[in-house]
């Protein structure tokens, strides 16, 4: 019966940590996603098409401005985040309601600008 127990208990522990590791490796791919959105708001609110030329915006007047998706790093502290990669977080952030996005005629005729949320979101992580 103690043979039984412990080969129980070693389960039960073994169980436990590749649970609490999934967990840990979720929870960083969670922080990853958020630091890149937080990334792209602020490529997007100091992007060389805001009113301050690529100033860091104070109020959301001063960072409403639509900017061309193919030039969102064209910005003072660019996201470094290209591709597919920077299209999800473009799409993770629309959902959320954080920027819009309007399509165009052509395939680099796409715009993105910040909402007023998302401005926020974008003060409420960088200050």
């Amino acid at each position: 019966m103690h043979r039984v127990d412990s080969r129980c208990t070693f389960f039960v522990y073994v169980f436990s940590i590749l649970v609490y590791s999934k967990n840990i490796r979720n929870g960083k791919e969670l922080l990853d996603d958020h630091l890149h959105e937080a990334a792209v708001l602020q490529a997007i609110a100091t992007n060389c098409f805001n009113v301050l030329n690529y100033g860091v915006p104070t109020s959301y007047d001063e960072a409403n401005q639509e900017i061309w998706t193919n030039l969102i790093n064209d910005a003072e502290y660019p996201s470094g985040i290209e591709g597919k990669a920077l299209s999800g977080v473009c799409s993770s952030l629309v959902k959320k309601g954080l920027i819009k996005s309007f399509t165009g005629f052509e395939k680099d005729d796409a715009t993105v600008m910040l909402t007023e949320e998302g401005f926020n979101a974008y003060r409420a992580f960088y200050g």
